[in-house]
């Protein structure tokens, strides 16, 4: 699971999924895993991400236009080009 802070409520709505019997729906969470806060470095975040993802066999990631603008210089962001 990857996602900014500004899609907090789509990942609590993922949660609930999870959490309802009426739903066939689960995901392991690997943000207790290689901890980065939006107050984080870049680069520590890039590799934290990176970290995560090596461990993962599927890898849900939310992206919206509030994420890309948080993850971007203005020009590029995270979201759109490749590292």
């Amino acid at each position: 699971m990857a996602f900014a802070s500004e899609n907090i409520k789509l990942y609590r709505l993922m949660e609930a999924w999870r959490e309802n019997k009426n739903i066939d729906f689960n995901f392991y969470d690997a943000h207790d895993l290689y901890v980065s806060r939006d107050t984080s470095l870049p680069a520590t975040i890039k590799r934290n991400l990176r970290q995560r993802m090596s461990n993962a066999k599927q890898i849900v990631l939310i992206g919206t236009p509030e994420a890309k603008r948080k993850g971007g210089d203005g020009n590029s962001s995270w979201l759109t080009r490749s590292q």
